[in-house]
């Protein structure tokens, strides 16, 4: 009969857990991180990624003071700066709100060009 292969929790050992599912995460978490601070290098709110570890013990059947064995969960989660826009200006209307499409800053902006010059 073949012998449990027992392996200590370390940082290298989650690369096994769930299939690799949860280092593949982890990578891909730290990507978008990486990739967010290349795109917005000016914003200089912080970049957040948690791996969070949820352990919770079960009691031994036979004496409850004894921990049988421990249920873990894993998270991992990003948090990213709000990306927001510049400000735009809108009307409300009936149908919802209206925008200047050659200059969505400036409701009143008046186009460059006239539709007979295009």
């Amino acid at each position: 009969m073949p012998r449990i292969q027992e392996v200590n929790l370390t940082f290298q050992s989650i690369e096994v857990l769930a299939n690799g599912k949860i280092a593949a995460l982890l990578k891909r978490l730290m990507q978008n991180v990486a990739r967010d601070c290349m795109n917005r290098p000016h914003d200089k709110n912080k970049r957040k990624v948690t791996l969070e570890f949820l352990f919770s013990p079960v009691p031994d059947t036979e004496d409850q003071n004894l921990c049988d064995h421990v249920d873990c969960e894993i998270e991992c989660k990003s948090k990213l700066p709000t990306f927001r826009s510049a400000t735009m200006q809108m009307r409300p209307h009936a149908s919802g709100f209206i925008f200047n499409q050659d200059f969505p800053e400036d409701l009143n902006q008046q186009p460059l060009f006239s539709e007979s010059e295009e």
